[in-house]
């Protein structure tokens, strides 16, 4: 084995970085890499802690560049450390996988996982015992709940999935709809098909989080793609059509995450223009489309042929809601869908599924959207307010709130210093397609317990951000 005993002069201080690299390793950088995940694993290494310069690992431990360059590249991959141009790499704020719960949770505030509010958890409770005693006293009726479901879903829950994408869309026949596990799952089945034969696809500049850790899985290219505040640029987004022949564009038209942008009608049309002319295909995950009752035509209206269009009740009213309504482009790619996902997923839970289909049909769903609706405009009201006199955007009616910073503060180091206040955000290079600081995080409104937890929460963030930002001590290595 071979270590590393010398010191490494950080901003401020100097610590020991020692990464003892098993011999049982296949490959060099194998070993690079996995000394570094043990030893973040195991605390030697902590959040915000920014790692010696690649040549200087590589000359002490007798490698070569490269080698050191392909593990740290590794480490960028599997989100457990960010790399910021012209200020090097850091241990990741947030090392554990989005949905892992941390042990020292309870002791942070956590706006870091994007959640509806709670406040509806004890009604969704009530909701589910009414759906599953009302299943036990007709069990005729919830019969199929018990067994396989065919591969798109069980009848009556594609027709519970086609009136609810009915009612956000032109049009959603029936035979077009898949009921999936969860919009996660959805997506990546969607991206197999959608990218068999090209691994590329396009995004905007900050994304959903889950498509990178699907590309990163996955070994998709995703080329990124300007936007300003009216969402994607067309011209950037034909440019990467021509430079890079996308097999397909993600976008979450009616309320982006993270950013919260509203894709407008101007927009949407340029960008099919430009889809249809080079051949892509869009990947239309819009989970907030009922919250934010947005009329503006989808993408799955304007470009039916070529849209998949993604929609889940997870976003709407609990994660635990793993479930997704997906309408695909034509029939023949439905089936191939319900297929792919057999493989993936096998099906979604036809117990759930049928509870989300009684509430469907029963107006209950529509009810429960518009309270959560409510809900979030509340809590978004409230962090308008706190951050007055700061550059911000959201959308009324989602859950997540976009912060842009001051210039004195960089994502990651305003992410590190609200871990020391105990509030836990997300850097906006947890969303980043390159490797740019763009000096924003998101909030996550809806994991506070309440409007006076969430009060208490911000006050601390916006203390923060009005501090002049991070001493910095910088030395020559």
């Amino acid at each position: 084995m071979t270590g590393i005993s010398e010191t490494y002069d950080t901003q401020i201080e100097k610590q020991n970085w020692k990464p003892w690299l098993e011999v049982t390793a296949k490959r060099k950088h194998d070993a690079v890499f996995q000394a570094l995940a043990r030893d973040i694993e195991s605390g030697i290494l902590s959040a915000g802690d920014r790692l010696p310069p690649q040549r200087y690992v590589a000359d002490v431990l007798g490698l070569n560049l490269s080698t050191v360059n392909k593990a740290y590249r590794a480490a960028q991959a599997s989100g457990l450390v960010v790399a910021t141009i012209g200020r090097g790499t850091f241990v990741s704020a947030n090392t554990l996988p989005p949905g892992e719960p941390d042990l020292d949770s309870a002791a942070f505030f956590d706006l870091s996982i994007n959640s509806p509010p709670s406040l509806a958890t004890a009604n969704l409770l009530d909701l589910i015992s009414l759906s599953t005693r009302e299943g036990a006293s007709n069990p005729a009726a919830y019969r199929d709940t018990l067994n396989y479901s065919p591969r798109r879903g069980n009848p009556a829950d594609t027709l519970a999935g086609a009136a609810f994408l009915g009612a956000i869309l032109r049009d959603a026949p029936e035979q077009r709809v898949c009921v999936l596990a969860g919009a996660q799952a959805a997506l990546y089945a969607v991206l197999r098909i959608v990218c068999a034969t090209n691994r590329v696809i396009a995004a905007p500049v900050v994304t959903y989080p889950g498509l990178l850790r699907i590309a990163r899985q996955a070994a998709l290219q995703v080329i990124p793609v300007d936007v300003d505040q009216y969402g994607l640029e067309p011209a950037s987004f034909e440019d990467a059509c021509i430079r890079h022949r996308p097999a397909a564009l993600y976008v979450s038209p009616s309320a982006d995450n993270p950013t919260t942008i509203y894709l407008d009608d101007a927009r949407r049309a340029a960008v099919v223009r430009i889809a249809r002319m080079y051949g892509v295909s869009i990947i239309e995950d819009d989970p907030y489309k009922m919250l934010v009752g947005d009329q503006s035509p989808s993408f799955a209206d304007l470009y039916p042929e070529s849209t998949w269009h993604i929609s889940t009740l997870s976003k709407i009213l609990s994660p635990a809601l793993r479930l997704a309504y997906v309408l695909a482009p034509s029939e023949e790619q439905a089936d191939l869908l319900g297929t792919m996902s057999q493989a993936v997923m096998m099906m979604a839970s036809p117990i759930l599924a049928a509870v989300a289909s009684n509430w469907i049909k029963s107006g209950k769903l529509r009810g429960l959207a518009t309270a959560m609706a409510e809900e979030n405009a509340m809590r978004n009201h409230l962090a308008a307010q706190a951050f007055s006199g700061l550059d911000f955007s959201y959308s009324t009616n989602v859950p997540h709130f976009w912060l842009r910073l001051p210039p004195a503060w960089s994502a990651h180091d305003f992410a590190m210093e609200l871990e020391r206040h105990r509030v836990r955000v997300l850097p906006a290079s947890s969303f980043s397609v390159s490797e740019h600081d763009l000096g924003a995080v998101r909030l996550s409104l809806g994991a506070a317990r309440n409007v006076d937890e969430l009060g208490n929460v911000l006050r601390i963030v916006k203390s923060v951000a009005s501090q002049p930002g991070p001493k910095r001590v910088f030395a020559l290595v």
